[in-house]
């Protein structure tokens, strides 16, 4: 005769002291992804307001603004690009980059040792490269020395890394009506003057490139209200690209 042994399973007290303990750890795990992406983005707000501060201050030392400024390795301690980048004749026009930029082409980060006049794309590039020289802000590795080509700058080199993924952009909103994204039919003004862009690359085009972008809706609606009024469409902090990531 064969002997049947008791098989003993967990019970209902058991169970929910596992399923307990399994809620804590996954809640515990998408509390510090959160604390971590919230960290990411104070770190992004700070950089952001360091820039501000930094291309403030060259201005008020130099006279002019970073990437607008006339013979910079003449007045920039350790920019050494040429002198010829006097040949920009748009230096000293007050605007850096296409004066009225619409965000609708990229930068064309094209800046060389000895630069055309016709490179007015080269002025957002030496934007990041005197700051840098200049000592005022960090992160940029690139003082004019080495010739970029068209369409390869990269962040962390050529133009700030920033902490939240992607980097920044720099160039003259010409404030003019366009569409929200490149697929709504919504139009507001642009920001009128020299804007701060937060890119998913240093060369795409920023209108047409879907799927990339650094923010969800969430946190560039975060980052809005920390900087401005929370309003996509106005203010000094908009929108831009495509309505899904």
């Amino acid at each position: 005769m064969k002997k049947l042994h008791n098989q003993k399973g967990f019970t209902l007290v058991e169970l929910a002291i596992v399923l307990t303990i399994i809620g804590l750890l996954i809640g515990g795990i998408l509390k510090g992804q959160q604390l971590m992406t919230n960290a990411r983005i104070t770190a992004t707000l700070a950089q952001i307001h360091a820039v501000e501060a930094a291309a403030t201050t060259f201005r008020d030392t130099y006279g002019a603004i970073p990437g607008d400024l006339v013979t910079p390795s003449l007045r920039v301690n350790g920019f050494i690009i040429s002198s010829t980048t006097a040949q920009l004749t748009s230096l000293g026009d007050g605007f850096v980059g296409i004066p009225a930029w619409g965000m609708l082409t990229p930068q064309e980060a094209s800046a060389v040792a000895t630069p055309t006049a016709t490179l007015q794309a080269n002025e957002p590039l030496l934007f990041w490269g005197e700051l840098g020289s200049s000592g005022l802000i960090s992160g940029i590795n690139w003082n004019g020395s080495v010739a970029v080509a068209a369409n390869a700058a990269t962040f962390g080199i050529h133009s700030l890394a920033a902490k939240i993924g992607g980097g920044f952009l720099v160039e003259n909103a010409g404030g003019a009506i366009a569409p929200l994204t490149a697929t709504a039919p919504a139009a507001h003004p642009n920001p009128n003057g020299l804007v701060l862009v937060l890119a998913p690359s240093a060369t795409a085009n920023l209108l047409t490139t879907t799927a990339t972008q650094v923010l969800t809706p969430a946190q560039a609606a975060q980052m809005d209200r920390k900087l401005d009024d929370g309003n996509p469409a106005a203010g000094t902090v908009q929108a831009y690209g495509y309505t899904t990531i």
